[in-house]
């Protein structure tokens, strides 16, 4: 640089030392001119003679040159002042580009020796750090926010397990253990769920394991306070070992095994409730997220066995309830059969009366009904048993006792049957000899049965009859009329697919039995060219109850005989053909037959006996039929009180609404839920316990309110719902499904997300 300002400055000192030159040169050109005298030395002489200044003129080139000479000194000194200025600027932007390189990659560790006084280097060595400083933070929120992701993609898996297996323990239990073992990268993993042992003690019992050596299964059962697993279940924290005890347990695989350096042992915890505890073991060390993962999977694990808990011991309860609601289903129905059958047997009975006689009406309204206590006195009567037994007034027979009523005849009888049944309980049916107020002697046909308290003490007895002194009186005419008929006319009985039954003397010698004890079919009686007209008499039977006409009949000693029969179908309640009646005569031996009325006469009184004994089976029907629903009410009544206590003591708050979406059951810890009383929400729609945006949306809460869509069974989420006070808050629900017969009913088990 130096070398630069000593030539600068020589070259500025010779060019003004040629301009002072020139400017001496003019000034003597100048003098020439003005004193008009020619260039020489002697003009140069005589200017100088003349004026002295001149001599200022002539140092003035050495004057230029020497001025030059510190112009072009002090200009070079400054360019290469700027010079150097520009070469530092330089390598100091050569060493910031570097820097800002090395930082753009990455490397917030370079200095390259700058200089900390240069504000420049000063503000980028301040971003530098900055950016390091942000660049760490950034990891550590990448770190976290993976952590984070990776904890909330953990409880969602596992909340699918939990979701997909919650009906089989077992199941659900390795699905648990081994997702879990695998997800957090460990390499054994245990179970325990608190259980019974046979001597009804509590124990942790080994539910079930991932990659345990065989010698682990002998401690399949664990006491509360034994071992790692039963301290960890006892204080109910976590327990994170990194230094398990060499006996322990071993990680065992087909290279050999080794003993694991960390061990997690972690409670599943609900309600303040141990229900079991996680035990893993790796090589690695636990990281806190970690454990805090595995914290949070085993408070769901413990809601999911509390629930899964509850949920079978409420399908337990609702299966039994079910099932009793099914068998008293089945029983109504068996009683509305037999209701069918009487009701039917009753209007056949008035069809057959009405047709025939006229004499008979239906039975069903008749029955005498009388109540008396435990002493036998009569504290309650129908206007039948009044009108039968002649009384003006109920008052005159109150609290009268019941062997007033009977005759002395069947009085020592009646009394033991009377014993029996207050003190065995044992009904008594039958005919009974009475008399009346006025001490006339009536028959009737009873059933007495004890009325007992739900402490299982009589309360009373029900007396029901029907007056039978008519029928008792026809009875020995019927007798002889059935003898009569047996004797004179063809008689039979037969099933409703042809076979005889019973046949009378008359029939079978016409029909020449080889074996009177044989069943034999009347098909085997008609020969192949009268089976024609023989199927549409039977069709006829069959379609219109009933046939008269003349039959051929081949008897077993081959004689064809042409009887005139009536065959008379008897149905029973479902107006089905149960019995067949045949009356005939023979016309090929006798020439001489009674008249159509006779003939109908004697029918009709072969029917009244048919009626009597019906009569006698309806009685017992309808005695067993009110024995049953009385038996049944009581055990429903017994059933549904124990069913709403279990229901509305549960620890969980349980809503039941039926395929309509009504609400029917609200219990207790619903209604500390919502804040709404049962009768404030029984009856209502489900929809009022959720917001109305969540009931008119598309998801859960409006598949559950909404009557005609699918509800989601038997899954847990996570939704929004709205007490009396309209306050809103989250809770879980999850929504099981309690057919009673074809009709559904649902049930909705609610649990409040803690804040």
């Amino acid at each position: 640089m130096r070398d630069n300002a000593t030539m600068l400055s020589k070259k500025y000192a010779f060019y003004l030392f040629l301009i002072g030159c020139g400017m001496w040169l003019l000034a003597i050109v100048v003098e020439a001119i003005v004193t008009n005298q020619a260039l020489s030395l002697g003009l140069i002489g005589d200017i100088h003679a003349r004026s002295i200044s001149f001599l200022f003129v002539d140092i003035l080139p050495f004057a230029l040159g020497f001025c030059g000479y510190r112009w072009g000194l002090r200009t070079g000194m400054k360019e290469d002042a700027l010079a150097e200025i520009v070469e530092k600027d330089k390598q100091r932007n050569t060493k910031l580009i570097s820097l800002v390189d090395e930082i753009k990659k990455g490397n917030f560790e370079v200095s390259n020796g700058f200089d900390k006084k240069d504000q420049l280097i000063t503000s980028i060595l301040d971003l530098r750090d900055s950016l390091k400083t942000s660049t760490e933070e950034e990891g550590i929120r990448k770190s976290e926010d993976e952590q984070r992701h990776w904890v909330a993609q953990g409880l969602a898996k596992f909340g699918e397990i939990l979701r997909a297996n919650n009906d089989d323990m077992a199941e659900l239990s390795y699905n648990i253990i081994s997702q879990l073992v695998k997800y957090v990268g460990a390499n054994q993993g245990g179970l325990y769920l608190l259980t019974e042992n046979e001597e009804g003690q509590k124990v942790y019992e080994m539910k079930a394991c991932y990659a345990y050596e065989r010698r682990k299964f002998v401690e399949k059962f664990i006491n509360l306070g034994e071992g790692l697993v039963g301290a960890c279940a006892k204080e109910g924290k976590t327990v994170n070992l990194k230094k398990v005890p060499d006996s322990y347990l071993s990680i065992t695989s087909g290279l050999g095994h080794a003993n694991p350096k960390f061990l997690l042992l972690v409670p599943l915890k609900f309600n303040d409730e141990t229900h079991g505890v996680l035990e893993i073991a790796s090589f690695n060390e636990f990281k806190p997220h970690a454990v805090e993962f595995v914290e949070k999977v085993a408070e769901s694990i413990a809601s999911t066995i509390a629930n899964v808990k509850i949920n079978i011991r409420t399908a337990t309860l609702l299966r039994d309830s079910q099932e009793q609601a099914e068998m008293l289903a089945s029983q109504e129905e068996e009683m509305r059969q037999n209701m069918e059958e009487l009701q039917a047997t009753q209007e056949d009975s008035v069809r057959q009366t009405e047709r025939l006689s006229g004499y008979i009406s239906a039975l069903d309204s008749v029955h005498m009904r009388a109540e008396f206590d435990s002493d036998g006195n009569l504290v309650a009567a129908n206007e039948l048993f009044l009108e039968k037994f002649e009384v003006p007034h109920f008052d005159d027979v109150y609290e009268k006792n019941i062997t007033s009523f009977i005759h002395p005849d069947a009085l020592a009888s009646f009394r033991n049957s009377w014993a029996n049944l207050v003190a065995e309980d044992k009904c008594h049916d039958g005919e009974l000899k009475c008399v009346n107020f006025i001490n006339k002697t009536i028959y009737l046909v009873t059933s007495m049965s004890r009325i007992n308290r739900s402490s299982g003490e009589m309360d009373k007895v029900l007396f029901l009859a029907l007056e039978v002194t008519e029928q008792k009186k026809e009875e020995l005419e019927m007798r002889a009329v059935v003898s009569a008929v047996n004797t004179s006319l063809l008689q039979a009985e037969l099933t409703n697919t042809g076979d005889l039954v019973v046949v009378n003397d008359k029939l079978k010698a016409e029909l020449a039995y080889t074996d009177p004890q044989a069943i034999y079919n009347i098909n085997e009686f008609i020969n192949d060219l009268d089976k024609p007209q023989f199927e549409k008499a039977w069709m006829k039977l069959i379609n219109q109850g009933s046939f008269d006409g003349i039959i051929n009949f081949t008897s077993f000693d081959g004689q064809v005989k042409a009887l005139d029969v009536t065959l008379i179908g008897i149905r029973n309640f479902n107006d089905d053909i149960v019995k067949i009646v045949l009356i005939g005569t023979d016309k090929s031996a006798i020439k001489a037959v009674e008249d159509k009325y006779a003939q109908l006469q004697e029918t009709t009184e072969q029917l009244k006996n048919t009626l009597s004994k019906t009569e006698e089976e309806i009685n017992r029907k309808v005695r067993e039929v009110r024995e049953q629903l009385a038996h049944q009410y009581k055990e429903v009544e017994r059933i549904r009180i124990r069913n709403d206590k279990t229901v509305d003591n549960a620890p969980i708050a349980m809503v039941c609404f039926n395929s309509q979406g009504i609400i029917e059951v609200f219990n207790k810890k619903a209604a500390e839920l919502w804040g709404y009383q049962p009768s404030e929400v029984i009856n209502t729609p489900v929809s009022k316990l959720f917001p109305k945006e969540l009931v008119q949306g598309e998801g859960f809460v409006n598949a559950i309110c909404d009557v005609d869509k699918i509800k989601p069974l038997n899954q847990k989420e996570s939704v929004k719902i709205e007490d009396n006070t309209s306050k809103k808050q989250a809770a879980y629900i999850t929504l099981a499904d309690a057919r009673v017969t074809k009709e559904h009913n649902y049930v909705a088990y609610v649990e409040v997300l803690s804040n």
